[in-house]
């Protein structure tokens, strides 16, 4: 279907509008204002962003989990998520960066009933305008099949990407009756328009009892960078390795996509997720890993993946979701300015 999307003048006819947090217009207060207030939100009809600008869409799919045998459910991410986002504060105090003036656009979503394969088309349709457009999509999943028609966007405008994905998986399954969860990255390597090159696929935390050895050995013949969890042994050292690997492939790639599987962390951090474990990266992890991708101008989009509320407790894991994504908006807000207050460079 390369090349096969709708007409740039109607990308947006795929949408639905996200609704207004009532939470939100209950508890406006001038001293303390949250996120959600300063959040455009499309309604509807011709849709025009800036470069720069982060847009919020979410994917609401999670067929993709269903035919990988897995815990369905995070279809409802995106708009669990939206509600906790948009209940945090604008001003991050360390960095002294008001988000208020970031201009964050939220388009709504995308709804994905069982045809996968056409709403991963639709979802690359959109992610491919709003790369032309230079804006910086911010995409809520979802299952990890989101991640190839994210990855479709970049291929429709043949721009060369690089993929940094934490997951406790490698998910490079075969696909021979379709897309699903678990094959989003061999589907990419595999996309014959214009794969993903040998070298630009990076996994952090992937866990010795999740990979099959022929999974392993495939991922290894495309050149692919494979961090276990028990080799980074603490945060510092995952967020150096993930700021290493920004860097490589600022040189190598035009642009980096940054893709986050709430499977990645401990079940006791984020219990709500679709296949989860005890063990993984400590929860405190993710609003590093989004602040880091925010600050770095090669990271053109970012997504989370793989929260389901429907095992959540009391919301931990949508709110933790929340805050990676809350992280990243002050990354993009400080991009050069965050760098040069802790001595970064990059």
């Amino acid at each position: 279907m390369f090349g096969k999307s709708s007409s740039p003048g109607k990308w947006w006819s795929v949408l639905e509008p996200a609704a207004k947090s009532p939470a939100l217009r209950l508890q406006a207060d001038p001293d303390d204002p949250r996120l959600g207030e300063f959040v455009q939100r499309w309604q509807g009809g011709r849709c025009q962003t800036r470069p720069g600008q982060p847009i919020i869409i979410g994917f609401c799919c999670d067929e993709g989990i269903r035919r990988n045998r897995g815990r369905t459910g995070a279809a409802a991410a995106p708009d669990a998520i939206r509600e906790c986002l948009y209940r945090f504060t604008t001003w991050d105090a360390v960095s002294d960066i008001d988000l208020a003036a970031l201009n964050c656009l939220d388009l709504g979503n995308l709804s994905v009933a069982t045809d996968l394969e056409e709403g991963q088309h639709r979802l690359a349709q959109i992610m491919r305008e709003l790369l032309r457009q230079r804006a910086v999509p911010i995409v809520l999943g979802g299952g990890h099949e989101t991640a190839f028609g994210h990855f479709l966007g970049y291929a429709e405008m043949q721009l060369g990407v690089g993929i940094i994905n934490f997951d406790a998986h490698l998910d490079v399954r075969p696909y021979p009756e379709g897309s699903h969860s678990g094959s989003p990255f061999r589907q990419a390597m595999e996309y014959a328009p214009f794969p993903l090159k040998p070298g630009r696929y990076v996994v952090l935390g992937a866990q010795r009892q999740s990979v099959a050895r022929s999974h392993w050995q495939w991922l290894q013949h495309h050149q692919g960078r494979i961090y276990w969890l028990d080799e980074l042994r603490d945060g510092a050292s995952t967020i150096a390795v993930f700021e290493d690997e920004l860097q490589r492939l600022e040189k190598e790639a035009a642009a980096i996509l940054v893709t986050v599987d709430a499977d990645a962390f401990r079940q006791a951090d984020v219990p709500g997720t679709s296949a989860a474990s005890p063990l993984g990266f400590d929860g405190a992890l993710f609003p590093k890993i989004g602040l880091s991708a925010g600050m770095n101008p090669a990271v053109q989009s970012f997504e989370v993946v793989e929260i389901n509320p429907r095992y959540d407790r009391d919301n931990q894991s949508v709110r933790w979701a929340a805050l990676g994504i809350r992280q990243f908006l002050v990354g993009l807000a400080g991009r050069g300015k965050i760098g040069e207050k802790y001595g970064r460079t990059r």
